[in-house]
């Protein structure tokens, strides 16, 4: 679990946007001791990106775990004014967004991608 500030969602964006043409999908896993989130393709040098979304997280993540960016951005746009914004990540493959307003507390979850 990791609260996402206001310029790691704006990078995170940024990025996003730059590789949706590539793939509709970012991955995460583990690194180091690190939550990182890629993007494009793994295979070339030139049509991925890399970036960190976490650091020291206390668990690992088995493999990697592919969600629609689409859907991320979406909640991350309807989430824009809230209070708090925290991440859960499941190594079944769920990841959740929990928003907190000053009405009420939303839990958007995301599934996985099956290749």
């Amino acid at each position: 679990e990791f609260e996402p500030n206001a310029e790691l969602i704006t990078l995170f964006k940024s990025m996003a946007l730059l590789y949706t043409e590539i793939d509709k999908s970012f991955v995460l896993c583990s690194e180091n001791g690190n939550l990182v989130s890629s993007f494009g393709l793994d295979t070339s040098s030139t049509h991925s990106g890399k970036m960190i979304l976490s650091e020291n997280i206390d668990t690992d993540i088995i493999g990697e775990l592919k969600f629609p960016i689409n859907l991320f951005l979406d909640v991350m746009k309807s989430s824009s004014g809230s209070e708090s914004i925290k991440i859960k990540i499941s190594n079944r493959g769920l990841l959740c967004v929990q928003v907190t307003t000053v009405a009420a507390v939303y839990d958007y979850m995301l599934k996985k991608v099956m290749d």
